[in-house]
């Protein structure tokens, strides 16, 4: 059995991997109403699984904050559940040992799932995942150009009438 266990700013993570062929996802976040969410499935419901390093926005890395560096990469994998295609984002520190020997395990038990010798862009579109900053731009376009958008439009209408 191989297990990993990470606890950050926001969430804590226990990732397993059992004898019997299993993988066990527990993660619980740190607000008021977060619930404890487990995902324990067979090896073989692992579609894909992939790693990428993190952005300074999941790193909670801002002006006024320094961020949270204790988790450096995102473990994504993909599963079957009740016949349909599930993705989970889980926030890793890739150089620590415990996870690099489930990792190890899980590419050695699952190698055609294994995305890692990838690019980190072709795997995440093979996937079918956004990538952070690809993320990132969307939610800032929403955030200001549809505001700017707006502006202008009422700009244009009080010039023009």
């Amino acid at each position: 059995m191989k297990k990993y266990i990470l606890d950050h700013s926001s969430a804590t993570v226990s990732l397993t991997l059992t004898d019997d062929y299993r993988f066990i996802c527990k993660t619980q976040g740190k607000g008021a109403i977060d619930k404890p969410k487990v995902i324990d499935i067979p090896l073989s419901d692992i579609r894909n699984f992939c790693m990428v390093e993190t952005i300074n926005p999941q790193n909670l890395k801002g002006f006024r904050s320094k961020g949270d560096f204790s988790y450096n990469s995102e473990f994504i994998f993909n599963y079957s559940e009740n016949g349909k295609t599930k993705t989970k984002r889980i926030y890793i520190n890739s150089g620590d040992e415990d996870f690099e020997r489930l990792l190890n395990a899980l590419t050695k038990k699952r190698p055609e799932a294994s995305l890692l010798h990838l690019p980190k862009e072709e795997a995440l579109k093979k996937m079918g995942v956004m990538s952070a900053k690809k993320t990132v731009r969307i939610f800032l376009w929403f955030l200001i150009g549809i505001p700017v958008l707006i502006a202008l439009i009422y700009i244009a209408i009080k010039i023009f009438s």
